[in-house]
Order: C-alpha cells, then sequence, then structure tokens
C-alpha cells in the first residue's frame, strides 16, 4: 500500500520544499526518468560554527 502511494506521488515531475531549520534550506525536485535534484542551502557563519562544533572546538 506505501510502495502503491509512493509511485503514484513520485510518477510525475514534482517539486518538494523542506520547511526552513535555522539557516539551512533544502529542495528536492523529482524528475521523470528517476532522476532527482538536491539543493541544500545555508548561510556560511553557520556551517562554519557547526563544523567547529562537530571537531570539538569551543563555541565562539
Amino acid at each position: 500500500m506505501v510502495a502503491r502511494f509512493l509511485v503514484i506521488a513520485l510518477a510525475g515531475a514534482a517539486a518538494l520544499g523542506a520547511h526552513e531549520i535555522g539557516t539551512t534550506r533544502v529542495s528536492v525536485v523529482f524528475e521523470n526518468g528517476r532522476t532527482y535534484n538536491v539543493e541544500i542551502v545555508t548561510d556560511a557563519t553557520a556551517l562554519a560554527e557547526k563544523l567547529e562544533a562537530s571537531a570539538g572546538a569551543p563555541p565562539p
């Protein structure tokens, strides 16, 4: 049942937009022919801070 829904939902070209989470926006476009395009947009400063935090650096 779920697989049928997914096939119907993705059968034609469809654009899906995700909600913004802080300073990051993600959008996905499903094209015909089983292809897709993912775009991720984020603020450079926020990305640098997240990368520093994941590396164990103290917060600014």
